[in-house]
């Protein structure tokens, strides 16, 4: 289950979140289970983020650092990735 704190700011935005990663670089995140679901995360450091089982759905992650983020399970669907590509499953 995605950590409360850490959920309320990726919400705020990339920049906010960027700025409190900057301050607690030794923090890796808990996203795990979270719904993310249409989340404009353009060029967000999201380095180390565990997303399992987390909702990414049309997200857009864009420009976003994701070196050694965890998407075990996540629902990639439709969210566009920082290499450009629109994940789409038949």
């Amino acid at each position: 289950m995605a950590n409360p704190q850490h959920l309320i700011l990726i919400k705020q935005g990339a920049v906010y979140w960027n700025f409190w990663r900057e301050q607690y670089p030794a923090i890796l995140p808990d996203l795990s289970g979270a719904n993310l679901k249409g989340a404009y995360l353009v060029g967000a450091n999201l380095k180390g983020v565990n997303f399992f089982k987390a909702n990414l759905e049309a997200a857009n992650l864009a420009q976003a650092n994701i070196e050694g983020a965890y998407f075990k399970e996540a629902n990639l669907e439709g969210a566009t990735m920082p290499n450009g590509h629109i994940y789409q499953f038949e």
